[in-house]
């Protein structure tokens, strides 16, 4: 699923993937923003593919918004394919029970107390799968059991 988020005043494209265990954000878009990155010398993320791909740094609790709703999260700096940014389970994690419902394309979670509801953003059906699928050379997924 994608939506946009808000990083200070800017508007970049993210990715829900519950199939990458963390947050990524792609160095151009976080130029475009207030994020500073902390270097990390030699700092390898495994992608799909198995293909270790390097990763520099990591941008530090950056916060960020989602329909008015505020967040915070760290996300790596990874080179991404047609998203500014990815939210893995790390950032999910922090929303509790989430109910997906792919017919609609959103998903209800509780957050600071209140329910909220995310709705996909900015593609027809068929533009968001061709990305998904995209994106899964660049993302790192667990294997299938």
């Amino acid at each position: 699923m994608q939506l946009r988020i808000n990083l200070g005043d800017v508007s970049l494209l993210a990715l829900l993937d519950s199939g990458s265990t963390h947050n990524f954000a792609a160095a151009e878009a976080a130029a475009r923003t207030s994020l500073r990155l902390q270097l990390h010398g030699g700092m390898r993320v495994t992608v799909a593919n198995g293909d270790k791909v390097p990763c520099p740094g990591v941008y530090r609790a950056a916060t960020f918004s989602i329909e008015g709703a505020s967040f915070s999260a760290d996300f790596f700096a990874l080179p991404l394919a047609g998203y500014d940014v990815v939210l893995g389970t790390q950032w999910l994690a922090t929303l509790g029970p989430i109910l997906w419902d792919f017919g609609a394309l959103s998903m209800t979670v509780q957050h600071q107390g209140r329910q909220g509801r995310i709705q996909n953003g900015a593609a027809p059906r068929a533009e968001l799968l061709i990305h998904v699928q995209n994106s899964l050379i660049l993302l790192p997924r667990p294997p299938f059991v």
